[in-house]
């Protein structure tokens, strides 16, 4: 940017700051919907759920990696106003 602003392109370094500030705003809404939905999701459930002991491990490679689901959760939350039950997000994001 210094150099678009040294070689008289102010109008680029312009372009480039916007760029910049709306990258900035849409890390943020990014990082405040993970800090949400982390303090969503860690709540303790207010009824017991029953134990999951008869269920066996997944082999491995047969998971999908969870880096998979992070995508669909946001756009899902946004859709969602930044908020809702897990069920129903989890169930908005396999639409």
């Amino acid at each position: 940017m210094i150099n678009a602003v040294q070689q008289g392109h102010l109008f680029d370094a312009e372009q480039l700051m916007k760029t910049y500030q709306l990258l900035d705003e849409f890390v943020s809404k990014v990082l405040d919907l993970r800090r949400r939905w982390h303090d969503h999701c860690s709540r303790k459930p207010s009824r017991s759920r029953g134990t999951r002991s008869h269920l066996k491990r997944v082999e491995p490679g047969l998971l999908t990696p969870e880096h998979v689901y992070r995508m669909p959760i946001l756009e899902a939350l946004v859709e969602l106003g930044g908020a809702a039950p897990c069920q129903q997000l989890i169930e908005r994001a396999y639409q």
